[in-house]
């Protein structure tokens, strides 16, 4: 049991794991500094467009969409984007096969993913939510402790595992 699925049986080994992908995948060390589970919630996709001259930001709706938050994020620390569409099969498999979280893409033709959002989107009123900026856990770090947080998420299923059990009751 502990040789084969060591990273599911020891803490310490799994976050050594959880550690060396960030190094490896700018994705995963962009979800782990700007990325947060927040249930019914979606989140778009959108573009890199660039912003207006005047911003504070290089790529317009990056406080809103993912994939402009990325490349901004990219941009900020040295790292190389990736197109769109690599960038969205990349998010998929990492979403469900890597951190196993209840986070999937929404169907239509405009791509976004639930029970997701961005550590620094405004509300409906340009308000930066402060408790979900510094007092949520990254979506790398519910993926490492899922049980650790039942209580934070008052029982939202947090795991595709526990959807499903829930979706068998």
């Amino acid at each position: 049991k502990y040789l084969l699925h060591t990273n599911e049986h020891v803490h310490a080994m799994k976050m050594f794991s959880i550690q060396q992908s960030k190094q490896a995948n700018p994705i995963i060390d962009w979800l782990d500094a700007c990325v947060i589970f927040d249930p019914n919630v979606k989140t778009y996709v959108g573009s890199a467009k660039p912003a207006p001259k005047d911003a504070d930001r290089r790529y317009a709706y990056s406080h809103h969409r993912l994939y402009a938050s990325f490349r901004e994020f990219c941009d900020d620390n040295g790292g190389k984007g990736m197109g769109r569409g690599r960038f969205e099969e990349a998010l998929d498999d990492i979403f469900s096969n890597q951190l196993k979280l209840n986070i999937y893409r929404g169907k239509g033709r405009i791509v976004y993913y639930n029970n997701v959002t961005l550590r620094d989107r405004p509300d409906s009123n340009g308000m930066v939510d402060e408790s979900k900026q510094h007092h949520y856990p990254s979506i790398v770090e519910l993926a490492c402790s899922p049980d650790n947080y039942k209580d934070f998420y008052a029982g939202y299923p947090i795991t595709k595992q526990q959807q499903d059990n829930q979706e068998l009751l």
